[in-house]
């Protein structure tokens, strides 16, 4: 494993906030707050017979209309939970339409035997002896030697746009052991991924540029195999199974949008909620066993994949509603994890609720491979800013921070100020 080594050098951090804009953009230009609407037609019933949020936001994805399939909105938690569940007659075959197109045949789309034989050897780097030794020796390096050092001078930060938005992707670059001058480069590719929706050849040239740089690593890594996520992924093997090259890549770009995206909102989410309410936050600094709690209420809160897709096999009933083969099943995580039958109050953020059923990082056998990394990240981030930069508070010449998106949710900026 990567050892705790000496202070990250100056020419390691990347500021990827710049990369990342015009999908920002792109995607807060709308859906301000969901929640209402969410609590409304949720009320109603728990799963419509209709696409809401087309017909509510105007969203719309690839997945939705490839070959006008009839499309159902789950909202109610039960319902998301039973769909997701059923691995079987709910596909996740559907993001062949989309996911595919960019990033090739990857885990996210694969069901069955398949599926679990996959992912069975993608699990085997992410350990706990893994997440030991990167917390020690990549984590919390990369955050406070890198990230935190260069704020503490100051008084005054952005902590979305100077923090959260770029050490997720510096983590992945070196968890990954992929070469130190191709870094930005690597943030830059990570960035433009997210642009397929509404820029597809910018989305397409950094799916190729990522792929063969990652395939030029893993070509010169099989001659001295260590212990990085590349190497362990290529020596991975059981009952004769292996990854091919294309496995590989196809997970390490799927990891970069669900990991880093994933990772970078929560910690955005758990700092702006807690920011917002004095008492919370007090109780948080004086008592830090209430972290990881207050990270599982900000998934829960303001879930950082609003929604996932399935594509039904099989004509299906759930909950008394009848659902034909070839329908596409908008499974809205959001306004499941609020939903008031499951969670008392759910639109207050609680760090002393148990919020650990919530269904951020998805259910079934889609659970997110990278759950476990991305808590750690946000864990080891609100610790180090709690702890280095004292008085910490948002800053009242500006404005609160907002929420914004319904392909990935969180704060647009946390602007803050510290003694």
């Amino acid at each position: 494993m990567v050892e705790n080594g000496p202070a990250m050098q100056q020419d390691e951090i990347v500021d990827a906030a710049d990369f990342l804009a015009p999908f920002e953009q792109f995607q807060a230009d709308g859906y301000p707050d969901p929640y209402p609407i969410f609590a409304e037609l949720r009320r109603q019933r728990p799963i419509h017979t209709r696409d809401l949020l087309g017909d509510e936001f105007g969203f719309s994805s690839p997945m939705l209309h490839a070959g006008d399939r009839k499309v159902f909105t789950v909202l109610g938690y039960d319902a998301a939970t039973k769909v997701m569940r059923d691995g079987v007659s709910f596909s996740n075959s559907i993001y062949g339409d989309s996911v595919g197109q960019v990033m090739g045949r990857n885990i996210l789309m694969l069901d069955g035997p398949e599926h679990r034989d996959k992912r069975k050897l993608l699990q085997s780097a992410f350990t706990r002896r893994s997440m030991e030794s990167w917390k020690a020796g990549v984590v919390r390096p990369i955050i406070e030697n890198g990230y935190i050092d260069r704020l503490v001078g100051r008084h005054k930060a952005d902590l979305m746009r100077e923090f959260a938005v770029s050490f997720p992707v510096s983590v992945i670059h070196k968890i990954l052991g992929l070469p130190a001058d191709r870094q930005a480069d690597f943030h830059r590719w990570a960035a433009e991924l997210l642009f397929i929706e509404f820029d597809p050849m910018t989305g397409m040239a950094a799916s190729q540029a990522l792929g063969d740089h990652l395939l030029a690593v893993m070509n010169d890594r099989r001659g001295s195999l260590s212990d990085d996520v590349i190497s362990i992924l290529l020596r991975a093997e059981e009952d004769g199974v292996e990854l091919t090259d294309e496995d590989i890549v196809g997970f390490l770009r799927v990891m970069l949008p669900a990991g880093a995206e994933t990772t970078m909102r929560t910690t955005g989410t758990v700092l702006a909620a807690l920011l917002r309410d004095r008492d919370q936050l007090e109780m948080v600094r004086d008592d830090r066993s209430l972290v990881p709690k207050a990270i599982e209420e900000a998934l829960r809160w303001q879930t950082p994949v609003v929604v996932v897709f399935r594509l039904c096999t099989r004509p299906t009933e759930v909950d008394g509603v009848h659902i034909p083969a070839g329908t596409v099943v908008n499974v809205v995580l959001g306004s499941a994890n609020r939903d008031e039958t499951k969670f008392a109050d759910p639109d207050l953020f609680d760090v002393k609720r148990d919020a650990s059923a919530h269904l951020g990082f998805a259910f079934g056998p889609h659970l997110c491979l990278g759950m476990h990394l991305g808590r750690m990240e946000a864990e080891v981030a609100v610790n180090a800013l709690l702890d280095r930069l004292p008085g910490l508070r948002l800053d009242p010449d500006l404005p609160a921070p907002e929420f914004r998106g319904l392909t990935f949710r969180g704060p647009t900026s946390v602007p803050v100020v510290w003694d």
